[in-house]
């Protein structure tokens, strides 16, 4: 299993989050950011799903590959911040940014797990060399 719900590091995760959708709802902004496993565990634990199998798909096609993102939402403050040079390089070609990854969310997950798409906006995709 890629995420352990009981070890310290996933406890951590909970917490940071737990502190920032605290900070949040209180009106005080509080972004997360979360890259690569980081991202996975905490859509993970937002999911409420006790089997981290059951939010995380294994992909193939992702070892090494620069790719762009897709982007969902133009009322991203974060890729509002970027210049059009930017936003264009992290968007369109053979892109700026590069994975490696085992794991990940899919479309789908995102779309049928209630836990992360009422806590998560999202704002770009990307898919795998396979087309996951």
């Amino acid at each position: 299993m890629p995420i352990d719900r009981d070890n310290q590091w996933t406890s951590n995760i909970q917490f940071i989050l737990d502190y920032a959708n605290k900070q949040n709802d209180n009106g005080n902004p509080f972004p997360v950011w979360a890259t690569c496993l980081s991202f996975e565990a905490i859509l993970y634990l937002s999911s409420g799903r006790k089997d981290n199998m059951t939010v995380l798909t294994e992909v193939f096609g992702q070892k090494g590959l620069t790719d762009n993102l897709t982007v969902k939402s133009n009322n991203s403050i974060l890729l509002k911040s970027l210049n059009a040079k930017e936003y264009q390089e992290v968007t369109t070609g053979s892109g700026l940014l590069w994975f490696h990854h085992r794991w990940s969310i899919t479309l789908d997950t995102y779309r049928n797990t209630p836990g992360i798409n009422q806590a998560w906006r999202l704002i770009s995709t990307s898919f795998t060399g396979d087309g996951v």
